[in-house]
């Protein structure tokens, strides 16, 4: 009987070392590179199909028949305001009507950064052109927010390379798919929707620290800025992002 406890003994810290082994290794820049391989696979096979399908986007996106017309001006607009000094919210913006001051009801950080983009790359390109190399930058880097997004909800790594494939998944048909989550809200032949594609790429990783925040109380403040920027480049986005924090601390904080 003894020599039975002891072997189960020997069996039970036998274990407890080999498991203690695998943390350590997975702990290692080794480890957490293979632990991470599958996730990055997929996330690798999502980047390059969305390279290669949306290339011609760089060229025919120069000549938009979408709302990017409206949102290249405006990036154009917002930054020859700042250049001249203007008051932030009241520069003028002609292409809108009959003219409105645009950035008093519309929300301006994807206007902020396009003209960044457009005079950072003014050496180099046309605006035209500058613009439509980082509207095509933003499509197909839209599977790594949700991915870094999935991971920071403690996804496992095959799990967020999912979401990151199926991100442009959702799909309807006829007008619906102008104004979903898919090819057909952002591409020339869609709706050309820039402002919600860049709250896109900052929900998913958004939310991720929200629920961090809700979870431990850590992570606050970067939360807190993620969901603003959120907000400040498409309103809806932000009320989506809201609301699904309050749902969250309704749920209380998970075990573990």
């Amino acid at each position: 009987m003894a020599s039975a406890d002891l072997a189960k003994a020997s069996i039970m810290l036998s274990d407890r070392v080999a498991l203690k082994s695998a943390e350590q290794n997975a702990g290692a820049p080794e480890g957490r590179i293979r632990h991470e391989l599958p996730g990055l696979l997929l996330l690798a096979i999502g980047l390059a199909f969305n390279a290669l399908l949306l290339a011609p986007e760089i060229a025919i996106e120069r000549m938009p028949i979408n709302d990017l017309v409206f949102h290249r001006a405006a990036s154009e607009r917002i930054g020859q305001a700042l250049a001249r000094a203007e008051p932030f919210m009241d520069p003028w913006v002609s292409e809108w009507s009959l003219g409105f001051p645009l950035w008093r009801s519309y929300q301006p950080l994807p206007h902020l950064a396009g003209a960044a983009v457009i005079r950072l790359l003014r050496p180099f390109a046309e605006p035209d052109r500058a613009f439509a190399v980082f509207y095509y930058f933003l499509i197909i880097l839209l599977p790594v927010s949700a991915y870094v997004g999935a991971r920071l909800l403690e996804l496992t790594p095959s799990a967020a390379g999912l979401c990151s494939m199926l991100i442009f998944a959702t799909a309807a048909e006829g007008e619906f798919a102008r104004y979903g989550l898919g090819y057909g809200a952002l591409v020339w032949r869609g709706s050309g929707l820039y402002s919600q594609l860049f709250a896109l790429v900052l929900l998913t990783p958004s939310l991720a620290f929200a629920g961090r925040a809700a979870d431990t109380g850590k992570h606050r403040l970067a939360a807190s800025v993620l969901l603003a920027l959120t907000a400040l480049s498409h309103i809806v986005f932000g009320y989506a992002a809201f609301a699904s924090l309050w749902v969250w601390s309704l749920t209380g904080p998970r075990a573990g």
